[in-house]
């Protein structure tokens, strides 16, 4: 009973490893109460985050609920439409998805 057990959580471990490496990025564009605005383009591990001319890359971190990804100047977590995201050591400051306006 026990080896069919470690089989199936070692398939499923498979499964879910193979589902996060094939999703397609993602790109989102935020408003930001303070700062700039930023576009974020998430792809696997990785959500590469654009300020204006320049763009930092961050990692994904382990997290309860939601995401975070990190680098060694900038903090980008969430749920949803809404992240926090952090230069540095100044507050973080809270951004917005912008939908496409309608036609």
């Amino acid at each position: 009973m026990r080896l069919k057990t470690i089989v199936a959580l070692t398939s499923l471990a498979k499964l879910a490893a193979c589902t996060t490496m094939d999703e397609p990025e993602r790109r989102v564009s935020y408003s930001c109460e303070r700062g700039p605005d930023i576009t974020v383009v998430y792809a696997g591990d990785t959500a590469r985050v654009t300020e204006g001319e320049t763009e930092f890359v961050l990692q994904r971190q382990a997290t309860g609920s939601g995401f975070n990804y990190v680098s060694n100047t900038r903090t980008l977590r969430g749920k949803g439409a809404e992240v926090s995201y952090a230069v540095a050591r100044m507050a973080p400051t809270t951004c917005r998805e912008r939908r496409p306006e309608p036609r």
